[in-house]
């Protein structure tokens, strides 16, 4: 006797048919909504997976004509019913597929671990070890016999991991982890019965709460108070303990028997988020990409298992299955990085405000620089904002200066660094004090080109100019990664005249190390933090005063606390000016204001110096006096002139494909399909993009534009289906991207 059931096969992402599949008698129990199952699929039967979403009555396929599951592969659902319900929001509201959003809510780790025997066993450090950590590394440090096992134990010590699964150490020998287990450093335990959370859990490490963070942590509580769903700003300057608040509020929802969900913008600010938490809280869980699939499906776990109690990471640490969510906190709402840049091109405010009102759970939005649309609620009157204008202990915010870049070329200088900033540096550094210097592009040189003819060094499969490398002396394209051997002959003219142009962090630590030669430098960006841990490693060098000056990119921004950082410098504003986003200007004034925030936290006051070739630039000048207020007030007239959100909102459409006349060709076509009866829905394009070429595919774009988010969406979907049903064979890939 068989059961039939929907399978959504997960990839195919293009549309959302399910395929009826059945099942064995014996199968009917194991089955739910949310179970991933592995079918015969296509043609030749092959093997692939795919998850459940409904069960099957009856059908008017013959019996003998549907095919029959292989197996199941987990003991468990993928997916609740919330998550489902979530999907399926995400599905509509962006324009994608089911199985698109369900593949984005699931960690990879969770599909691809298959469930063996000795992923029952966990391993952590014994007490001996956490009482007798310093002993040890002295002793094991001159031993070179014992370096493989001092580094499995520093691996388990600094990652907090003191109980994992044993499958989860597969890069070390069995045979280091059985002789450290003989010597009483290991213990290798089975797993135990899952363990319900205790929801009084909670480590007495507590800090005293300035009189500002008091009266808003009540105004925040009395707004509680009236039950369900509610969301709020907490608007705070750099420094003023917004941090301690999501603490305080995350332990009253804990002591309500109820989860809590704490967002960051970046993996890289994950651990030292985790180092205050763990002092506070005991059940907590952390979830970012860069964990191995083992550790992946061991947080999710214990997340599903309602072993957790706080969950940290960046955006896709929203969809771990807590259930009883009290509070969701996205810290930074303001940074780029909360919108995914793969399908589904998700933005994480919308899909917490979607899990916080299923739950009727608060929903904090937490910035010292708001995103404008963030901050257009709050002047409409839809979201509540707390302020803290103060910060912690009084201490002053940092002295700014501009630099006029124009004027240092008209005096000759042709360095890097002015000449103020060059004073301060070398004053700060003769007083053993810190330096963060900013810049937000990676590399040496931005360009390679021929003095002689002018050829500039492209990337053969996007067109646009290799990035200089200078610590592999090679040229490396940022968009599809193509890696060549640096030259110093030209390969159009033969002539030696090749010179780098621009400047990246590189360069910058390059400079820095030939002018102050005594400095210790460190350089934190995409390029030096790509390892696992290595950027947490690089911050906690800093701060523990390995180093005297810090370079990197917007990493370096946000969320860190360095309180011997006396001196930021800001290289180059005008780069992040100048760039083809309508957002340009907003994100220079929240980076200067998020850097400026890192000096000026210890005992001594701090400063800031901008070097800019548009002093007289709003964002800049706003920025120079923390005026959030007039900032917003300028950039909401630049606008609503320039019709962009909060007061019209855009959908992009791009085809890409690898010929350029043919993605031409069909966005043409798809163009006319658009203007038909488009009524007030503007119509910008085509148009190449703005990297028209990434990795031998052409990308042209067409933009609609109009003040009502969903008509907006029901027409351009309605007339893009229209035009594929037209089509007979459609090349091109059609994305989607809102905003």
């Amino acid at each position: 006797m068989y059961e039939y059931i929907n399978v959504l096969i997960s990839h195919l992402t293009i549309s959302d048919k399910a395929y009826v599949y059945k099942i064995k008698k014996e199968m009917h129990s194991k089955i739910e909504l949310g179970s991933r199952v592995i079918v015969p699929f296509g043609p030749k039967n092959k093997q692939s997976e795919g998850f459940v979403i409904s069960r099957v009555a009856s059908t008017e396929i013959t019996d003998a004509n549907i095919k029959e599951i292989i197996r199941i592969p987990d003991d468990f659902s993928l997916f609740s019913n919330e998550m489902f319900m979530l999907a399926n929001y995400m599905s509509n509201h962006y324009c994608t597929s089911l199985a698109q959003c369900l593949n984005a809510i699931i960690p990879q780790g969770v599909t691809e671990i298959k469930q063996k025997p000795n992923q029952k066993k966990t391993i952590r450090l014994s007490d001996f070890v956490l009482q007798n950590i310093e002993e040890i590394r002295s002793e094991y440090s001159v031993k070179k016999m014992l370096a493989r096992q001092l580094e499995l134990i520093e691996y388990l010590y600094e990652n907090r991991m003191q109980s994992v699964f044993l499958k989860t150490l597969e890069d070390f020998n069995r045979s280091t982890i059985k002789t450290m287990e003989q010597k009483g450093l290991l213990l290798i335990e089975e797993t135990e019965e899952k363990k319900r959370r205790n929801p009084n859990a909670f480590i007495s490490e507590k800090l005293t709460l300035s009189s500002e963070q008091s009266k808003v942590l009540s105004q925040i509580d009395e707004w509680r108070e009236a039950g369900g769903f509610s969301e709020c700003l907490l608007k705070g300057v750099t420094g003023s303990g917004k941090t301690e608040l999501y603490i305080k509020l995350i332990e009253r929802v804990i002591s309500e028997g109820k989860t809590a969900i704490m967002l960051v913008p970046e993996i890289n600010l994950t651990p030292q988020m985790i180092e205050r938490f763990e002092k506070r809280f005991a059940n907590l869980s952390i979830m970012h990409s860069k964990l191995s699939n083992m550790e992946q499906l061991v947080e999710w776990k214990k997340a599903k298992d309602g072993v957790v109690d706080v969950v940290i990471g960046p955006r896709s640490a929203l969809f771990m299955p807590l259930e009883n969510v009290g509070v969701i906190i996205l810290d930074e709402e303001h940074e780029g990085t909360y919108k995914s840049e793969n399908s589904p091109k998700y933005q994480t405010r919308e899909v917490a405000q979607f899990r916080a009102k299923h739950h009727e759970a608060l929903l904090v939005y937490g910035s010292a620089t708001p995103s404008v649309e963030t901050y257009y609620r709050v002047k409409t009157g839809d979201l509540k904002c707390f302020e803290l204008n103060t910060r912690y202990n009084q201490k002053p915010l940092p002295e700014m200066h501009v630099i006029d870049m124009c004027m240092e070329l008209e005096n000759g200088n042709r360095s890097i660094f002015s000449s103020v900033l060059y004073e301060k540096i070398r004053e700060k550094l003769e007083r053993r004090e810190q330096i963060l210097l900013f810049l937000n592009r990676r590399g040496h040189s931005t360009f390679v080109s021929c003095r002689k003819c002018g050829f500039v060094m492209k990337c053969s499969k996007c067109l646009i100019p290799y990035v200089y490398h200078s610590n592999t002396n090679q040229l490396k394209c940022h968009y599809c990664y193509e890696t060549i051997e640096n030259t110093n002959i030209c390969p159009n003219c033969k002539s030696k005249a090749m010179k780098y142009f621009g400047i990246g962090t590189q360069k910058i630590e390059e400079e820095a190390g030939k002018i102050f030669p005594d400095a210790r430098i460190l350089r934190l960006d995409s390029d030096t933090s790509s390892r696992k841990n290595a950027g947490s490693a690089i911050v906690k060098m800093f701060k523990e005063q390995e180093a005297d000056i810090l370079i990197g990119t917007q990493m370096i921004t946000k969320g860190h606390n360095f309180p011997e950082v006396t001196l930021v410098g800001v290289v180059a504003a005008d780069t992040m000016l100048n760039i083809q986003d309508f957002r340009a200007s907003e994100r220079t004034f929240q980076l200067i204001t998020q850097v400026a925030g890192r000096t000026g936290r210890g005992e001594k006051q701090g400063e800031v110096y901008i070097q800019t070739y548009e002093r007289d630039h709003y964002a800049i000048q706003k920025a120079m006096t923390y005026n959030y207020e007039e900032f917003y007030q300028e950039e909401l007239l630049f606008r609503e002139q320039m019709k962009c959100p909060p007061f019209k909102r855009l959908f992009y459409i791009m085809l890409t494909f690898g010929d350029e006349q043919t993605v031409i060709g069909e966005i043409n076509e798809l163009a006319s399909c658009l203007l038909y009866d488009h009524g007030e829905i503007e119509l910008l394009g085509p148009a190449p993009a703005g990297i028209t070429r990434i990795n031998g595919i052409y990308r042209w774009q067409i933009l609609l534009r109009h003040v009502d988010e969903e008509r907006l969406k029901r027409y351009a979907m309605s007339r893009i289906e229209e035009f594929r049903k037209n089509r007979k064979s459609l090349k091109s890939q059609i994305q989607i991207n809102f905003d």
